[in-house]
C-alpha cells in the first residue's frame, strides 16, 4: 500500500475479582482506546457506552451481548476458583482474573488488513497465559499455566477459532464500528477522559530502599504515556523499572502504574510524568516526588478518594503509603526535561 498503514485497534476486557465467595465481574468493549460498550455483575446488561453505538445497534445486539457476557460471567467464577485451587491460595485473599483480546488492522488501504491479534490471560496481576499467533500455540507463563496450556494446545478446534477471531471476525466489527462512528461524525469519545496522576512510596525488600510508584487513572489506553524521570533522563526496563498491564477501572476507563527501586538516601529529583495527547488536555502533567511521609496515610487515601479496588489492583491491600499526589495539577519541570 502508499504510505504507512493507519492503525486502529480493537479489544475487549474482561475483568474479575473474587474475595470470601463474593465476585465482581466487569467487560468492556473498547475501539482505538475508547470505550464503547460495558457490562458489569451489578446491573447484568451490556449496554452502549457511545452514542452512535445506541443509534446503530439494534435492541437484538445488545440482548445477545447480554447474554454472551453473562456467559464469560460464569466461566469467569469456575475457573479463578480452579486457579485458586491450582495456586493453593484461600479465600480471604483477594484474587483478579482478567483475560482481553483483540486485533490491531490497517484500515485506509482498501479492504482492511489484519496486522495483529492479542488473546492473553492474567492472574493476579501477572501474565498468566497468551495465544502466541505465529505458531498457533499457548505461551505460559509457569507450572500452573502449563497444565492449562497442555490441554487447550491440543484441542485444535480452540485453535483455529481463536484465529480465525483475531484475523477475520475481529477486523469486521472493528471496521464496522469505525464506519458507524464516521458515519455519525464522531470523532472518538464523546466526553474526553482526563486522566489524574499519583505517586504513591512503598517498603522494599532491602530496607535501605524505597519503591516509587507512579499511577495513572482515569484514561483512554491509547493516547497516554506514563514515565518516571530521574531529572531529564526517562528510566526504563534497564534502569530496574517495572511496569503493570493497562488496567479497567470499572467506569469506562483505565489505569497504568510504573514503579522503580531507589535507595532511601538518594536526593536527586525523581518525576512521575503523564502526556496526553488530546489538545483540550494538558500536554504533560508532573509530579516531583516527595520523600517525607505522611503522619495519617488513611486521612491521605480518603481525600484523595482512590477506590479500595484500586489500591489492592497497584500495591495489595493497602499496604501502600502515599507521599505525593496531583490531581490533574502540573509541577514546573526543569528546562531539559
Amino acid at each position: 500500500p502508499d504510505g504507512p498503514p493507519l492503525v486502529f485497534s480493537s479489544f475487549v476486557f474482561y475483568n474479575m475479582l473474587h474475595r470470601q465467595g463474593i465476585h465482581e465481574f466487569t467487560a468492556m468493549g473498547v475501539l482505538d482506546g475508547n470505550v464503547i460498550d460495558y457490562f458489569d455483575s451489578d446491573a447484568q446488561k451490556k449496554v452502549p457506552r457511545q452514542k452512535w453505538m445506541e443509534k446503530e445497534l439494534d435492541k437484538s445486539y445488545w440482548e445477545k451481548g447480554t447474554e454472551s457476557r453473562k456467559s464469560k460471567q460464569q466461566w469467569f467464577k469456575v475457573n479463578i476458583n480452579i486457579l485458586k485451587t491450582r495456586y493453593r491460595q484461600n479465600d480471604s485473599d483477594i484474587h483478579i482474573l482478567q483475560w482481553m483480546h483483540g486485533c490491531d488492522a490497517d484500515i485506509d488501504h482498501g479492504e482492511p488488513r489484519f496486522l495483529h491479534g492479542i488473546d492473553k490471560y492474567s492472574y493476579d496481576g501477572a501474565n498468566f497465559l497468551a495465544f502466541n499467533e505465529n505458531q498457533e500455540i499457548w505461551d505460559a507463563r509457569d507450572d500452573a499455566a502449563r497444565e492449562t496450556k497442555t490441554r487447550w494446545d491440543k484441542v485444535q478446534v480452540l485453535r483455529e477459532y481463536t484465529m480465525a477471531y483475531l484475523q477475520k471476525e475481529c477486523v469486521t466489527w472493528l471496521k464496522r464500528f469505525l464506519d458507524y462512528q464516521n458515519k455519525n461524525e464522531i470523532p472518538g469519545i464523546d466526553s474526553a477522559a482526563k486522566p489524574d496522576l499519583y505517586v504513591f512510596i512503598t517498603g522494599a525488600k532491602d530496607p535501605t530502599n524505597m519503591v516509587l510508584k507512579c499511577m495513572a487513572t482515569g484514561f483512554t489506553p491509547t493516547k497516554t504515556v506514563l514515565q518516571i524521570k530521574l531529572g531529564g533522563r526517562v528510566l526504563t526496563r534497564e534502569d530496574g523499572v517495572n511496569s503493570t498491564d493497562i488496567l479497567p477501572n470499572g467506569d469506562g476507563t483505565f489505569q497504568k502504574t510504573e514503579s522503580v527501586e531507589i535507595p532511601r538516601s538518594d536526593n536527586s529529583d525523581y518525576y512521575c510524568e503523564l502526556s496526553h495527547t488530546p489538545s483540550s488536555l494538558p500536554k504533560k502533567c508532573c509530579c516531583v516526588v516527595d520523600k517525607k511521609a505522611p503522619d495519617d496515610t488513611t486521612k491521605i487515601l480518603l481525600a484523595v478518594g482512590i477506590p479500595v479496588v484500586v489500591v489492592i489492583l497497584i500495591g495489595g491491600l493497602l499496604i501502600l503509603v502515599i507521599k505525593k499526589f496531583c490531581i490533574g495539577k502540573c509541577s514546573s519541570l526543569p528546562a531539559d526535561v
